[in-house]
């Protein structure tokens, strides 16, 4: 039963027409899914288990992110 959850939230989340990015508690990108590499141009292995959050943060943003004093 767990890996048909598994495999049925993956196929929501890849079939999305939404980017979907999740991070863990580290900052580390956990989910990278096919509309965000397309929307963003980073590959899932570019993103996927690295703290490169700030790469896809718009520049306006960054100084926000950063006063916040997330550690992305």
């Amino acid at each position: 039963r767990l890996i048909e959850n598994k495999e049925y939230e993956e196929t929501v989340i890849e079939s999305n027409n939404t980017a979907i990015i999740a991070i863990d508690w580290t900052g580390k990108i956990t989910t990278f899914n096919q509309k965000a590499v397309e929307i963003f141009g980073w590959t899932k292995e570019d993103m996927i288990g690295k703290r490169e959050l700030l790469k896809i943060i718009p520049d306006k943003y960054k100084n926000y992110t950063k006063k916040l004093q997330l550690n992305i």
